[in-house]
């Protein structure tokens, strides 16, 4: 798809069955969800096991000037036992597909991390001859510097969970040994076209990164909205939120946004198409182009925006 002029590609990584609903989405509700099954079965919602369908995919931006991947999945071989199991030693053909767009590695110019959880980082890095290394050598690795530091083992605040300390060891510190990082708060801007904002809730420090061009919003938006039910019941914050009530006030006001300018959400796990617009409802929200295809997404947004 584009945005403005900028075209968007999402690579994937994983999509299928993943959680129960209610691990999840704590606040789930079975009888709240009866209006929404004729849109969220199949996509959405596994009918057969009763979980949440989901994606785990980057998006790669390409601008007239750069080549940015913003978030970069769970990666492969990784030791992520306990607290992410569904994380644990993946070995998935994610960069084939990364190949498949016609963008090298090395041409990547920015890889930028909405937080630094485990699906978010994990192509961060890849295993050569025993060794983590940067999987994008020329990149600058924007990162969250709150997040890092709640992270790190100099100035961690215990605020990821036990599994952090592995995240951190093979998808973190490869990249600050290169000095490839580039830590930042909201405000820093990438590029001519990509701004990053502060998005707290989800983790201390999670970003947005903002896309314009041409008078068009993408928002980059990572863990702000996990499943498009939550566009519905944005009350329902994840199991996995560092603080669920500033998550809540987060999520709210990036719908409340998107409606507005008629910004197009760019989710980092969306099944479907990946990406939707939202309009207000009478109940509060709605998704627009939920699931149809790019050109259908861009006449969503051209109409709203009208």
């Amino acid at each position: 798809m584009k945005i403005g002029s900028i075209k968007i590609t999402r690579i994937e990584e994983y999509r299928g069955p993943a959680f129960m609903p209610n691990d999840l989405l704590p606040d789930w509700s079975a009888d709240a969800v009866v209006p929404h099954l004729n849109w969220l079965e199949p996509r959405y919602l596994d009918r057969e096991t009763g979980r949440l369908v989901m994606s785990c995919h980057s998006w790669l931006v390409e601008t007239e000037h750069h080549k940015i991947l913003i978030d970069t999945c769970t990666g492969n071989h990784k030791q992520r036992p306990g607290g992410a199991p569904l994380f644990d030693m993946l070995n998935t053909p994610y960069m084939d597909r990364f190949a498949s767009t016609g963008v090298r590695p090395e041409e990547i110019d920015y890889v930028l991390c909405t937080h630094l959880h485990a699906d978010h980082v994990g192509w961060n890095t890849f295993l050569s001859n025993g060794r983590w290394v940067p999987t994008f050598p020329n990149a600058k690795y924007v990162m969250s510097k709150t997040d890092y530091e709640a992270l790190s083992p100099e100035g961690g605040s215990g605020s990821f969970a036990a599994w952090g300390s592995l995240l951190y060891e093979d998808s973190i510190l490869p990249v600050i040994e290169n000095r490839q990082e580039l830590l930042v708060d909201g405000g820093f801007q990438i590029g001519d076209n990509l701004f990053a904002e502060d998005s707290p809730g989800h983790s201390p420090g999670h970003l947005l990164f903002a896309l314009r061009d041409n008078d068009r919003e993408g928002l980059f938006v990572g863990d702000i909205v996990h499943h498009p039910i939550q566009v519905y019941y944005p009350d329902w914050h994840s199991a996995f939120c560092f603080d669920a009530d500033q998550a809540t006030k987060t999520r709210k006001g990036v719908l409340e946004r998107a409606c507005d300018r008629g910004s197009v959400l760019l989710p980092a796990h969306f099944a479907g198409r990946g990406a939707c617009c939202v309009s207000h409802s009478a109940k509060g929200f709605a998704c627009i182009g939920l699931g149809e295809s790019s050109s259908t997404i861009s006449e969503a947004i051209h109409n709203q925006l009208a």
